[in-house]
């Protein structure tokens, strides 16, 4: 009794596990996604800003509509919090190596809203290596607009919750192979009557009045 109860709980303990694990990995990826939101960096239209960008990766450019105050600490001119005045139409952008490229902002560029601001995304900045890179928000009105600059937190919590979805699956599956076969067991069939028969003597089937019931 002792050894089936302790391969039970050895089950239920290893689907246990994986599942934790699941969870925590699908919280730290909503949590890292908010982090990478937290610490984007904001440059200022007018302002010919140097961005260091410590590792290689996905950035997301935004254009904020409303958000927080800049100071004068981390840009040429500061801003006041609440809406921005300035219209970003494009934003430029030059590698260490002098490479230069030019995003447009679109018309259709999605809006996204947050505690305490409001902003368009322009797209996704690849960067193959790190280093500084120069960043100039364009446009004929541009003075007093603010472009944002930070991690992708939807590729941050999206490859987090894949992860999770995965475990969970093999949750599923593990716990499927490992209790499936005991819940499809049945009652033991009833043992089958033998007869033996006596050295020289002979069988015949009973009678119907033999029958017990």
């Amino acid at each position: 009794m002792s050894g089936v109860t302790g391969r039970s709980l050895a089950k239920v303990t290893l689907v246990a596990v994986v599942l934790i694990a699941a969870i925590l990995i699908g919280i730290d990826a909503l949590v890292a996604a908010g982090r990478a939101e937290s610490n984007a960096v904001r440059v200022v239209g007018g302002c010919s800003t140097v961005v260091s960008f410590d590792s290689a990766g996905r950035y997301q450019l935004s254009v904020e509509d409303s958000g927080p105050a800049v100071d004068a600490s981390s840009s040429c001119v500061p801003v006041a919090a609440g809406p921005r005045s300035g219209d970003v139409e494009s934003v430029r952008l030059v590698a260490p190596d002098g490479l230069e490229a030019t995003l447009e902002v679109g018309a259709d560029a999605a809006t996204l809203i947050g505690p305490g601001w409001e902003r368009r995304r322009i797209g996704v900045l690849r960067v193959d290596a790190p280093g500084e890179y120069t960043v100039a928000p364009q446009g004929v009105a541009v003075d007093g607009s603010v472009v944002i600059i930070g991690a992708d937190p939807r590729s941050v919590r999206d490859g987090g919750l894949v992860v999770s979805a995965v475990l969970i699956g093999l949750a599923a599956v593990m716990s499927a192979v490992l209790f499936g076969r005991r819940g499809q067991r049945g009652p033991k069939p009833p043992a089958r009557p033998m007869l033996q028969v006596a050295a020289g003597g002979t069988w015949a089937p009973p009678n119907p009045s033999d029958r017990v019931g």
